[in-house]
């Protein structure tokens, strides 16, 4: 079972309890790590948010007011 069906399936508003149903094959636990590691994924592709005088965006420049 690839990952992206899974995530697929949280994406579109499936419950854990569903999609074991759906897939017999896939532990809750599995579908824990899935999400674990989706997660620490984005974590890592997410780019930090720097500072600056309060306002900034992901890129850390500073966000205009209008």
């Amino acid at each position: 079972m690839p990952i992206r069906t899974i995530l697929g399936s949280l994406a579109e508003g499936a419950k854990i309890d569903e999609i074991l149903a759906d897939f017999p094959t896939v532990s809750e636990q599995a579908i824990w790590a899935i999400i674990a590691f989706a997660a620490a994924s984005a974590k890592e592709d997410l780019p930090k948010a720097i500072k600056i005088n309060g306002i900034v965006d992901a890129t850390g420049r500073k966000k205009s007011h209008g």
